[in-house]
Formats: structure tokens, C-alpha cells, sequence
């Protein structure tokens, strides 16, 4: 729970931003006529609890992603535009294909396949047991299940075929959303974030932070390489997956400070 609020913390940019707000004229005026909605605002933005602002931020990160989810959806059942968007960047990449990368990309992406990923969790599973890591247990195997659900709902719902005769490889399942890019996101993402939470230092905190961008990102763009995915198919898949992780993270913050502060009693 302290990596939240040490995020939000007095070194943060973000904050003096909303000091200025707070202790700005105009705010001040509207505390006087509506006190209980001043009051109710302070509490939303203070930084010392994880139910103010860090909580606040995560429940606003994540109706926007569920907007931006629903939009990306919708495109790729009536927008022209996003279908020759997909179309023009998956014969581009095809076009640019080199065997001996493809091959590189084609191992990689097997680390979102679902027998490693099996393997992963399961090593996952044990190491957090061990640590009586209950919680992070949780959130992980929320990540994770809400992941499978989702996508395999998602990709009987809307049938979409993969790109024909541009890949690498030819997959079973349907295209939309990306199971690749959902898991990298929602359970690699979650990984990383239990690294990034008990790693000490900001230094290496923020290390972390860009193998985990860096890490995701490439495994995303492994499935356009391929030529197995179109464009909407992977950033659905991050949008998806980013709401899981943010779900994930809500879970294990909000118990983790249930506990500390034995509001669970």
C-alpha cells in the first residue's frame, strides 16, 4: 500500500498541482456556499490514505479505459477508417517481414501462450504461498482469471478472423481482442507490479517500471509482426488488460490497507 502513496507523495509533480487548486481563490469561495462538497473533494485528493487520492486515481483510470474500450469496440464493428487502418499496417508489416526476426518474435510471443503461462502462474502460485504472499495471490489469479473470461467471451462474440494469408503462423482462435497483448498487460503487468511494489529503491523502481512498458509493448507488437493480430485486436487487448490490472491493483491496495488499518475488524 505504500507504493501508491509514496507515488502520490510530496515529490510527486502531480501534487503541488493540486495544493494550488485546493488552496486557489476560487475553491475557496465555492467552500464557503457548499461545505460538505469541499470537504468531500479534500478527502478525495488527500495523499496520506490510500482511499483519497491514489484510490480515486485508479476508479478514474479505469472508467476511462472501460470508455476507451467500449469506443475501440465499436470502431471495429462500423468504422471504415479502422478497418483500412488495420488492413494497410498488417500488409505493411508483412511486406517488411524478415524470416530470422520473425522467428525472434515468434518465440517471444510464446511467453503469452497459454501453456507458459500456465507455467508462469503456477511458479507465481508457489513462490507467494511460500512468502505468505495471500493477497498479491489474489490479485494475481483476479488479473488472470478475469483475463481468460473476458477474452475468450470477447473473441466468441465478435468472430473476427485473423488477417488472411499474412501470418507467420496460423492460429485456431479468433482475432479480437488479443489474448497476447490482454495477458501481457493484466498478468504480466501484475507481476511486475508486485516486483516494482517491494523493490526498495525509486531507482530501480522506475528500472522496472521500463522493462515492464518495454516487455508489454513487445509483446503486443510480436503479434502484428506475425501477422496474427490487426491493430484494434492488440490495442483492445491492452485496454481489456489494463482494466484487469487496475482491478488487480485495487484489490491488493485496498486489502493490504483493509489490513493495516483494520477496517476489516
Amino acid at each position: 500500500m505504500k507504493f501508491l502513496q509514496n507515488f502520490f507523495s510530496n515529490q510527486n509533480i502531480f501534487i503541488p498541482a493540486v495544493r494550488w487548486v485546493l488552496n486557489s481563490y476560487p475553491f475557496k469561495k465555492t467552500a464557503t456556499r457548499f461545505p460538505n462538497f469541499s470537504r468531500f473533494l479534500r478527502n478525495r485528493f488527500a495523499t496520506n490514505k490510500f482511499i483519497s487520492l491514489p484510490l480515486t486515481f485508479l476508479l478514474v483510470s479505469f472508467i476511462a479505459n472501460l470508455m476507451l474500450l467500449f469506443e475501440i469496440a465499436e470502431d471495429f464493428e462500423n468504422s471504415p477508417v479502422m478497418h483500412a487502418i488495420d488492413n494497410s499496417l498488417a500488409q505493411f508489416l508483412f511486406d517488411l517481414r524478415i524470416t530470422t526476426v520473425a522467428n525472434i518474435f515468434y518465440y517471444f510471443s510464446l511467453l503469452g501462450s497459454l501453456p507458459v503461462v500456465i507455467l508462469v502462474a503456477l511458479a507465481a502460485t508457489i513462490l507467494l504461498l511460500i512468502k505468505k504472499k495471500y493477497v498479491h495471490l489474489i490479485a494475481l489469479i483476479t488479473a488472470l482469471t478475469g483475463t481468460g473470461i473476458t477474452v475468450l467471451t470477447g473473441k466468441n462474440y465478435f468472430l473476427r478472423l485473423r488477417p488472411k494469408n499474412l501470418g507467420f503462423y496460423s492460429e485456431a482462435s479468433y482475432s479480437f481482442p488479443s489474448g497476447h497483448a490482454t495477458v501481457a498487460m493484466a498478468f504480466y503487468g501484475m507481476l511486475f507490479y508486485i516486483f516494482i511494489r517491494s523493490t526498495p529503491t525509486y531507482k530501480n523502481k522506475f528500472r522496472l517500471f521500463v522493462l515492464a512498458v518495454l516487455f508489454i509493448s513487445l509483446l503486443g507488437f510480436s503479434r502484428l509482426y506475425l501477422g496474427v493480430h490487426y491493430l484494434s485486436d492488440v490495442i483492445a487487448g491492452f485496454s481489456l488488460g489494463l482494466l484487469w490490472l487496475l482491478s488487480a491493483i485495487s484489490i491488493l491496495e485496498w486489502k493490504t490497507y483493509s489490513l493495516q488499518t483494520g477496517i476489516h475488524k
